[in-house]
C-alpha cells in the first residue's frame, strides 16, 4: 500500500541522515498525508533548507530504482541536475567562477525540459505526477541569469525569513486584532528572549 511505501522511503531517508551526517533533516514522520495535497498531486511538506538538502538522496533513490526505461532515465538526470545545482550554489563564493556561471544557465534549462518531459508523460496517461509548476519557470530565470547577474543565490535566498514568517503567524494568531500590533511585537520579542 502507499502507507507501507511511504514507511519503508522514511526507512531510507532516516537511514541516508545518518550514513551522511546531514544537519538539516526533515523533522517528524513521514506520512501519506505528509505528501499527499488536497488535489492529489505528491508534494512534501517540509521546510524549504531540509528540503533543498534531500536533492542527493532523491538522486541516489532515483538511480537505485532506474530500470533504464526513458522514463527512469529523465527521472535520474532530473535528480542528477538538481544535485549538480545544489553543489555549484553549495561549493562557490558570492561572485562564482566562469565554469560555474557557464553550467548553471545549461543545468536550468535541460532540468525544465526533463521535467516538462516527465510532467507530460504523467498527463498523458492520467496520473497526478510530476506537476510542472510556475515554480519551474522562476528556477529557470535564477539559473540563466539571475545568479550571473547578481551572483550566488545562497547569499541572498529567504529561508531564514521565511521561518520568521512562520513564527510570527502563530503568534499573531494569538492576539486580538485591535491590540495586534504592539501585543505581537512584545510576545515575537519575548519568543527570542530579548
Amino acid at each position: 500500500t502507499q502507507a507501507l511505501n511511504v514507511k519503508a522511503l522514511y526507512q531510507e531517508m532516516t537511514a541516508w541522515y545518518k550514513a551522511t551526517r546531514t544537519s538539516s533533516k526533515v523533522q517528524g514522520e513521514l506520512t501519506v498525508e505528509r505528501i499527499r495535497t488536497q488535489r492529489g498531486w505528491p508534494k512534501l511538506k517540509a521546510k524549504a533548507a531540509a528540503t533543498r538538502h534531500l536533492a542527493t538522496f532523491a538522486l541516489e533513490l532515483a538511480m537505485e530504482y532506474d530500470s533504464g526505461s526513458p522514463h527512469d532515465r529523465r527521472r535520474v538526470g532530473v535528480a542528477q541536475l538538481l544535485a549538480d545545482f545544489y553543489e555549484i550554489i553549495h561549493t562557490e563564493s558570492m561572485f562564482m567562477s566562469s565554469d560555474a556561471r557557464e553550467k548553471l544557465p545549461n543545468i536550468g534549462r535541460r532540468l525544465c525540459m526533463m521535467y516538462s518531459e516527465l510532467s507530460v508523460e504523467a498527463s498523458t496517461s492520467g496520473s497526478r505526477k510530476w506537476k510542472f509548476s510556475p515554480k519551474h519557470h522562476l528556477f529557470l530565470h535564477l539559473a540563466e541569469w539571475q545568479a550571473l547577474e547578481w551572483g550566488n543565490p545562497r547569499w541572498y535566498w529567504v529561508y531564514a525569513d521565511e521561518d520568521l514568517v512562520g513564527q510570527m503567524i502563530e503568534v499573531a494568531h494569538s492576539c486580538h486584532p485591535r491590540t495586534m500590533a504592539a501585543i505581537a511585537l512584545y510576545k515575537w520579542l519575548s519568543l527570542i528572549h530579548i
